[in-house]
């Protein structure tokens, strides 16, 4: 899924990425939130002890509202002075920011443990908190923490688990790399697997694009700005459909230009071409637009071919093109239509309400 496209217009690099991070502000994914999330690479750096252990015993105290939980010590990732036995407590009951109410005699969990050695705490809320200690999770907490001093490597380490086909492990990477700072320095090769992750994220439903997205733009903007937009026109995930199309309208209409007219004229696909005009309708008049609009009078699809044209005689294209390379029955259609349509109302801003009009 992919076709050749241009350079991004020199300054528009910043520019996208900014308005990439904007818009995944807009919609919900809050960067700081995503800094603090709670992964197994922020678990694993923020605790002096890190050990695998076997729930042994519970006492749930409903006269203090309270639920203690008893830990035999099987396996020490980090800590030279980590208790054979630990202790927690918390509020009983499920509820945000608690970890210990699903955990019963019997199973292993890890544990990232700050305090003292006789008084260990936890060192996150939450259940992600306290993982399954099965034998795949434990080897990727050991790996975080031999690379605590090498950024190189844990990077490297949080690349390789994109390719897991463990949901814990590999989403818990993906979210791990958009907290990622220093991603910018990131090889061709991270970058790539970083893309191709990004890639399998738009065709399985089990894979949530956001922090992979997050990622890749900090990484390498102008790749990632034709993957959005390869993505935006072919994915079968209706349901990101929109998060998409905002991305794209967000950056700079000369770059999203710079990638769709050479994938409509790459594919000409009904798909593509249909997924293209909902973009095209919300675009303001611009060069990018007409070149948008010039790449759609190919579709097969007769309708999207009069839209196209309508926006051209919108954007007073010269007549002598528009007859040269419009069939004349479809620029007949778009001159009826555009001569009909009434004139786009400007945006309500509360700035333009008159207070007296109200009374």
């Amino acid at each position: 899924m992919s076709w050749p496209m241009g350079p991004l217009r020199p300054g528009n690099c910043r520019a996208l990425v900014s308005t990439l991070v904007a818009l995944l502000a807009s919609v919900g994914v809050n960067l700081h939130a995503q800094a603090g999330a709670t992964t197994l690479q922020s678990c694993t750096d923020a605790a002096t002890r890190i050990v695998v252990a076997r729930a042994v015993e519970r006492i749930d105290d409903s006269a203090r509202g309270r639920t203690q939980l008893r830990f035999v010590v099987e396996e020490v990732l980090r800590g030279s002075r980590a208790p054979s036995l630990v202790t927690l407590e918390e509020a009983s009951g499920a509820a945000c920011g608690r970890a210990l109410f699903a955990v019963v005699p019997g199973v292993r969990r890890i544990l990232f443990l700050d305090g003292s050695a006789d008084t260990p705490r936890l060192v996150r809320l939450g259940a992600r908190a306290v993982p399954d200690a099965d034998r795949a999770t434990v080897e990727h907490v050991d790996g975080l923490v031999r690379t605590a001093n090498n950024p190189a490597a844990r990077r490297r380490l949080l690349v390789d688990a994109l390719d897991d086909l463990r949901p814990r492990i590999r989403d818990d990477a993906a979210r791990a790399l958009a907290a990622t700072p220093a991603l910018g320095t990131a090889g061709g090769s991270d970058a790539a697997r970083l893309l191709a992750a990004l890639d399998r994220a738009f065709e399985d439903p089990s894979i949530d694009p956001t922090p992979l997205w997050i990622a890749a733009t900090r990484c390498d903007p102008q790749a990632t700005l034709g993957r959005l937009c390869d993505g935006y026109l072919h994915t079968s995930r209706n349901e990101i459909l929109s998060l998409l199309e905002g991305a794209l309208l967000a950056g700079p209409a000369e770059s999203l230009a710079d990638c769709l007219v050479p994938a409509l004229a790459h594919e000409g696909a009904d798909v593509a071409a249909r997924r293209a005009a909902v973009l095209l309708r919300q675009l303001g008049p611009s060069s990018a637009r007409s070149r948008i609009a010039r790449a759609l009078l190919a579709s097969s699809d007769r309708g999207i071919a009069v839209q196209a044209a309508e926006v051209l005689l919108d954007d007073a294209t010269p007549d002598a093109w528009l007859h040269a390379m419009v069939a004349p029955d479809v620029l007949r259609d778009a001159a009826r239509a555009h001569s009909t349509a009434a004139p786009a109302a400007p945006p309500t801003r509360w700035r333009s309400i008159d207070p007296e009009r109200l009374r």
